[in-house]
């Protein structure tokens, strides 16, 4: 989202899909006369993203990934309201399954530790943008 694009607060709380909207959005409590609000929006979105491919992917011959699953589709129906991702996502803090198996990768623990921090219900303790950058960038080189 740019902030050039939008004249009203109320017209960017309504933009996007509500299953990748961040606690702030779907709580409407996000400043977002401030670009570094966006940045932390779009992490969020972003951490649902990452979560959707590591979700699905087959880390060894053991790892019985699962096919395609949206974001919070253990919690919600296919076209949730805000309402109900606000419920979900504010007020009952919940976020989707990480499967165990990852954990027992490197790069799938890379990935788990990063979208856990960048998925934060507090926009502030979310990982800032610029770190989420570095990070990424860092296990690219390592390849």
């Amino acid at each position: 989202l740019s902030p050039d694009m939008y004249s009203s607060s109320q017209s960017i709380g309504q933009a996007g899909t509500s299953r990748y909207m961040s606690p702030e959005l779907l709580d409407r409590y996000s400043d977002l006369s401030n670009p570094e609000s966006f940045k932390q929006v779009d992490l969020y979105a972003l951490s649902l993203v990452i979560w959707e491919i590591l979700n699905r992917t087959k880390l060894s011959e053991i790892d019985d990934a699962p096919g395609y699953a949206a974001p919070y589709s253990h919690l919600v129906c296919d076209q949730p309201s805000k309402e109900i991702m606000r419920t979900v996502v504010v007020c009952k803090n919940m976020r989707p399954r990480i499967r165990p198996i990852l954990m027992e990768d490197n790069v799938g623990k890379f990935f788990v530790q990063m979208i856990v921090e960048m998925w934060e219900k507090d926009p502030e303790s979310r990982l800032p943008a610029g770190s989420a950058k570095q990070r990424l960038q860092k296990f690219y080189n390592s390849f």
